[in-house]
């Protein structure tokens, strides 16, 4: 089935997911001690950042199926925190919002779309967004966008990298960005979306 052809249920999913990212984003409290992994959902699936990168669960929402991932050095507050790392963000839809596989040149063009600008903006605002680079493959699409709002953490950079895919029945958005202080390039951020990806999907296997 055609993403456009049932264009109301799964731009709702990708729009319901890309919100709940945002808003979940918003004035987060002071992290704790970091761990590797987090269940999501009651169990459902397993939030795990790639090599190197622990969850926070306190800026998680775990029952909401959002996890926030960053260095392990950055949330302890090591000496070297201030390397090139990134802030990862992980969402999961409910079930049955699976809306990826099948569906990824109908994905790709809402994506780079003012519909798909407005999805992209934490605000809301299409104006704000800057579609670079799409990649896509087989059961993934992935965006850069520059965003010129204000970012909703702030001290992050405005480049995202943003996937979208499918675990199990559900949808699954990755996001990563840089620190502005010491920013990611673009194949930087590409490279660690990939490895955040393989990392959820590995967790998740067998689930």
């Amino acid at each position: 089935m055609a993403f456009l052809s049932s264009a109301g249920r799964r731009a709702a999913r990708v729009g319901a997911v890309a919100a709940l990212t945002a808003l979940a984003a918003c004035d987060l409290p002071t992290p704790s001690s970091p761990v590797t992994s987090l269940p999501l959902l009651n169990g459902a699936a397993i939030a795990k950042g790639p090599e190197g990168y622990c969850v926070d669960p306190r800026r998680s929402r775990a029952s909401a199926g959002f996890a926030v991932m960053a260095s392990c050095t950055r949330l302890i507050g090591a000496p070297d925190a201030a390397g090139r790392d990134g802030f990862v963000t992980l969402q999961l839809g409910p079930p049955g919002s699976a809306a990826v596989a099948g569906a990824e040149e109908d994905l790709a063009r809402l994506l780079t779309s003012p519909r798909g600008a407005t999805l992209l903006s934490p605000q809301g605002a299409p104006e704000a967004i800057r579609v670079t680079q799409l990649e896509r493959t087989t059961g993934l699409v992935a965006v850069q966008f520059e965003d010129i709002a204000a970012p909703m953490v702030a001290g992050l950079q405005g480049e995202e990298w943003r996937a979208f895919l499918d675990v199990g029945n559900r949808l699954a958005t990755i996001s990563v960005r840089g620190h502005a202080a010491q920013p990611l390039t673009s194949g930087e951020a590409l490279n660690l979306m990939y490895r955040a990806i393989e990392a959820l999907l590995e967790a998740n296997r067998r689930r």
